[in-house]
């Protein structure tokens, strides 16, 4: 995994759990044929998605 993106990623999701379980999801969805969301070099899906999720396009919503 890409710990530039991991690091940036965690400042939107702070608890790593929840990180991986969003990126996971999120890698799934683009496996499937999900459109990228962001511009970027990169062909594998975990980097793409943890990238969505730095920049904002991607995160997750608390249950209450």
């Amino acid at each position: 995994m890409n710990s530039v993106s991991m690091e940036k990623s965690k400042a939107n999701i702070d608890n790593v759990y929840k990180l991986v379980i969003v990126a996971s999801k999120r890698v799934r969805q683009l496996n499937e044929g999900s459109p990228k969301l962001v511009e970027t070099n990169s062909g594998k899906a975990t980097t793409i998605a943890l990238e969505e999720i730095a920049v904002g396009k991607i995160g997750c919503k608390e249950k209450k």
